[in-house]
């Protein structure tokens, strides 16, 4: 993988293997994470096929491509949601076209989760949820154009089952009952960078997340001011935690998100906070 010379140093402690690209020049490592530097060396080893070899992919785009899988995958392995020997639902809330518009491109999204799954369960069922969530499937037509087949993945991987919905994720749920059917709880739920703070739509669906369903909700923001603004506004509905505010995520995203004005950086899941109901392995854990 290539560097980038341009980036500024990064103030991990100690330095981290990516320096100079390591991008992370304003964070303050948790206490009980000091001395701890994040994980984009390890990534060959933790998934040999995330980079093909010989590739020049620099580091920052890797860990843009690979940063919503793998911090699935942590936190399944953090929940003790894995192994298990049932399908192994995951749902999405306020997903959008980074999760891919069409089944050939959410599964290149999240193959590599898959492949971190081997093993470990027989089927990944994902639901995409959200208004900004469509499908746009053009599987047939890369077909024609003969795009490569992806190889077969290697025996013990978990097939992958995808569904979109453009309803928000509470509406999804009452469409699902007005037909008369049930609604099966995921193992995991999960809100990607969701500006929980910033829109009042997020309410119903936390909700019912968390006190109709009681699975667990991950939510991940961009940086600490909007990581507290989303734990505040969780306290607001009366939610418990898994864990609170977490900064020093190993597997966030090392490029930063193009923004115009004069705003703090941001980068994709660079905080996590994990709601989790009592009674269900909930913890508190201060930051």
């Amino acid at each position: 993988m290539a560097s980038t010379s341009k980036s500024k140093a990064c103030t991990c402690v100690p330095r981290c293997w990516s320096h100079p690209v390591c991008t992370l020049t304003t964070r303050v490592p948790a206490p009980e994470d000091e001395g701890r530097a994040h994980s984009w060396a390890d990534v060959s080893s933790v998934l040999p096929t995330a980079v093909a070899s010989g590739s020049d992919e620099p580091t920052e785009l890797v860990s843009r491509r690979l940063s919503r899988p793998l911090t699935i995958f942590e936190a399944l392995v953090e929940l003790k949601l894995v192994p298990t020997p049932a399908p192994l639902r995951i749902h999405l809330l306020g997903a959008d076209g980074r999760e891919g518009r069409g089944k050939v491109a959410t599964t290149e999204v999240f193959r590599p989760l898959c492949a971190l799954l081997r093993g470990q369960c027989p089927e990944v069922r994902l639901l995409l949820c959200g208004p900004n969530c469509s499908e746009n499937d053009f599987s047939s037509m890369e077909m024609e154009w003969g795009k490569p087949a992806a190889p077969a993945p290697p025996a013990g991987t978990p097939t992958l089952a995808i569904e979109y919905s453009s309803a928000y994720y509470h509406e999804y749920a009452a469409a699902v009952a007005v037909r008369g059917g049930r609604m099966e709880p995921p193992q995991l739920a999960v809100a990607f960078n969701a500006g929980v703070w910033g829109y009042d739509s997020w309410a119903e669906s936390v909700r019912y997340v968390h006190h109709a369903l009681g699975a667990p909700l991950l939510v991940t923001s961009y940086n600490a001011d909007e990581a507290d603004a989303d734990e505040e506004a969780l306290e607001a509905m009366g939610v418990a935690w898994a864990w609170r505010p977490r900064s020093n995520h190993p597997w966030r995203s090392l490029v930063p998100e193009p923004r115009k004005g004069d705003f703090a950086p941001q980068y994709e899941n660079d905080h996590t906070q994990c709601l989790r109901r009592e009674g269900e392995g909930a913890q508190e854990e201060a930051r």
